[in-house]
């Protein structure tokens, strides 16, 4: 089987050769420069260590190109006007509409290389009239180009486009992105109108976007929906997030297509509501410190139809020696043999983790089944440069 033939038929169910192994490399990969990579590119890396080749939601990164999302469709405005700008160690992203303006603001940290959000665009009840309009202002064009370009060029590879342009569910979205945790709290309890004019404006246009990813030619789409109970309750999951993913799944499981959903972070309170929900698998689950809940958990209390993505924790990553992770490969192949599961580092992956531990990951699972492991490059770390900058995870539109 290749690395997509072999995902496809677990995501679907289906008997596959052997487990999955397909390791998550954001923010490793941006802060990581493997020597003589520029060749390699993303894939080309994970081919070199041996991974099954799962791209969630971007396309192949060279070493010299940032983040770039792999979306079906392109998204426009009308009269909205998007810019932004760098200021020092200050950038900002600005929404001019005929109603107002919004802006959010990042500042730069040289501990990390990255941008930080630091303040969100809606911060009054007038801001959020102005949120609906930039909503009700988008507009989407089916484009599978990018996508296209991509398979045609790595056929191994599954790439696993966004569905949604706000990167997650509207609510969500509001919660990271444009209106912040503590803010939202108070103004679903003091302003529920406002809030859902503009909840509603926004999965308009996402359920738009699920329609047009279900009539391409893609098979699995994700949301980044970073779902934990450490910034929603089960109720707020249950009222505001859930019949939104529900509706992409009835949308896109018409034309046969999955739906992956990122659940980078506690969800054991959540488990009867994901449980009994449409999605097809849970991305990012691997243990504490990351999450409440391990993998070998979450295998027995979901239902098989839900495909379990994840297992191997990135702390643990960076502190294993090299038999704590081969037992840990093991455990994983033991414990969740039998039922639809893809092996990953649960969550981006920390730059400190040794570049050589990914194929020895490959060599262990290889092993475990009792077969030799295909050819895996051994990187010298001397020739690392680290941190090299990291790209902006904050898209101009809720990401």
């Amino acid at each position: 089987m290749t690395s997509k033939e072999r995902m496809l038929s677990v995501l679907r169910g289906k008997p596959a050769d052997r487990i999955a192994w397909a390791p998550f490399l954001t923010y490793w990969w941006d802060q990581n420069l493997v020597a003589d990579a520029e060749s390699l590119g993303e894939i080309g890396f994970k081919r070199a260590i041996g991974a099954d080749i799962l791209m969630r939601g971007h396309r192949n990164r060279p070493t010299n190109l940032e983040y770039t999302n792999l979306e079906m469709y392109l998204t426009e405005y009308g009269t909205t006007k998007y810019t932004e700008k760098e200021e020092g160690n200050r950038k900002y992203q600005v929404y001019e509409t005929p109603i107002g303006s919004l802006q959010a603001s990042y500042i730069y940290s040289p501990v990390g290389d990255t941008w930080f959000l630091q303040g969100h665009p809606v911060k009054t009840v007038d801001d959020f009239k102005i949120l609906s309009y930039i909503a009700n202002d988008m507009r989407l064009t089916a484009s599978n180009t990018a996508y296209e370009e991509e398979c045609a060029k790595y056929p191994d590879t599954l790439f696993v486009p966004l569905v949604t342009p706000f990167t997650k569910t509207a609510f969500q979205s509001m919660l990271e992105y444009w209106v912040g945790t503590e803010e939202l709290c108070y103004l679903v309890n003091d302003e529920p109108e406002v809030v859902q004019e503009a909840l509603r404006a926004m999965q308009k246009v996402s359920l738009e976007a699920a329609k047009i990813s279900a009539a391409s030619s893609a098979e699995v789409f994700i949301s980044w929906e970073d779902t934990s109970t450490t910034n929603i309750s089960p109720t707020w999951y249950e009222e505001y997030i859930l019949p939104e993913i529900n509706q992409w799944c009835d949308i896109l499981h018409s034309t046969g297509k999955l739906y992956i959903q990122h659940a980078c972070g506690y969800i054991r309170s959540l488990l009867p509501l994901i449980a009994s929900s449409k999605i097809d698998a849970i991305e990012s689950v691997g243990g504490p410190p990351t999450s409440d809940i391990s993998a070998e958990e979450l295998g027995e209390l979901l239902p098989e139809r839900i495909t379990v993505i994840g297992g191997i924790e990135p702390t643990f990553l960076i502190h294993s020696t090299e038999e704590e992770l081969k037992k840990r490969v093991e455990t994983l192949c033991e414990q969740l043999k039998g039922r639809p599961f893809i092996m990953a580092n649960a969550d981006s992956c920390p730059p400190e983790v040794d570049v050589n531990k990914f194929g020895l990951v490959t060599e262990y699972l290889y092993r475990y089944y009792g077969l030799e492991p295909p050819p895996i490059t051994s990187f010298d770390k001397s020739k690392l440069i680290a941190p090299r900058g990291i790209s902006s995870y904050h898209g101009s539109i809720g990401e």
